[in-house]
């Protein structure tokens, strides 16, 4: 096809397309087909740059689906280099292949990027399986989790009942307040009364407590940064003195808690305070008590490979942007004339 296809809905989604063979477009597309002398990669490249985004958004209609309004688009002055007063086909072309080659590069160097980024994202997870999947050459213990902590299931106090809800001093955990990517959950956006933990199956954790989520996000773990009320989508498990740390117990029911709950194929909706209780944690023991120390030393190591991991994932994520910021400098300099 011959034409240029330009998204008007929207138009700060940037869809400009050069379709690769004959087809129907819906309405939403302004279909534009490049006159004598109008290279159409050219025309296509120019209708990418914020220079028209910002034009288009200047020019909308409508509401609640803003187009561009095609009046104020056709008026669009399109910057075109010329010789011998007409447009200069070939300058087009060199100004094309340039963007495309500088594009190229900018796409191998966010192709690297991409790789060291996947790489971060598993670092973590290297080193909780560098460790743990090691502990049975290092002479530790395997107990069952009811025998180191506390645990129970929480609840939702009822919905209709307004007093449940209103002038909340508790905050109110669910499943969704979790972020596997953060280790402690404080403050969430719901409160419930007094009167709605005390008349409902919901509990209270403790800060400190570990939050394990055994519904359907089977596995996802937080430490309680500050008192929080858990629904039945959480179990709370509180440490008892001297056995294990939160910290310690955390880090390990990130590597493991999900495959220990969920083996082969089976599915659960729900997993039961009797199935948690057996939950098996591996223990380094000093003088026949869990040495605490240790434990103290494995959950710092893994504090480190988790701030470097968070460091290197903002700084990946600001890269990125780099790069789609230095390809829209490319376009910028290509149609004032300076590539």
């Amino acid at each position: 096809s011959s034409h240029i296809l330009y998204g008007k809905l929207r138009p700060y989604l940037n869809k400009v397309y050069i379709p690769d063979g004959e087809g129907l477009c819906t309405t939403e597309f302004i279909p534009l087909l490049p006159k004598e002398n109008i290279d159409k990669y050219y025309l296509a490249l120019f209708l990418r740059t914020p220079l028209v985004v910002n034009y288009a958004m200047r020019n909308l209609t409508g509401a609640r689906q803003p187009r561009v309004d095609l009046n104020a688009f056709y008026r669009l002055p399109v910057p075109l280099p010329f010789k011998n007063n007409k447009p200069d086909i070939e300058e087009q072309k060199r100004i094309v292949a340039k963007i495309e080659e500088l594009f190229s590069k900018i796409d191998r160097i966010r192709g690297l990027r991409k790789q060291a980024k996947e790489g971060a994202e598993n670092l973590l997870k290297a080193a909780l399986h560098q460790v743990f999947s090691r502990v049975d050459g290092m002479g530790w213990r395997w107990v069952r989790l009811g025998e180191v902590a506390n645990h129970y299931m929480g609840g939702t106090p009822k919905t209709s009942v307004k007093e449940y809800w209103e002038d909340g001093r508790f905050y109110w955990a669910t499943a969704t307040d979790i972020n596997e990517n953060e280790k402690y959950l404080f403050k969430t956006n719901v409160k419930i009364s007094e009167k709605g933990l005390k008349e409902s199956n919901a509990k209270l954790c403790p800060p400190g407590a570990v939050l394990l989520v055994t519904t359907a996000s089977i596995g996802k773990v937080a430490i309680a940064g500050d008192e929080l009320a858990i629904n039945q989508q959480i179990t709370g498990i509180v440490p008892r003195e001297n056995l294990i740390l939160s910290d310690y117990l955390y880090y390990y029911l990130k590597y493991a808690a999900r495959k220990e709950l969920i083996r082969g194929e089976t599915t659960f909706t729900h997993i039961n305070q009797k199935i948690i209780s057996k939950i098996k944690i591996p223990l380094p023991f000093k003088n026949g008590k869990p040495d605490l120390e240790e434990q103290k030393r494995i959950a710092a190591y893994f504090d480190r490979v988790a701030e470097k991991q968070r460091k290197l994932l903002e700084l990946y994520e600001q890269t990125e942007k780099e790069l789609e910021m230095m390809k829209q400098a490319i376009l910028n300099k290509a149609f004032r004339g300076e590539l």
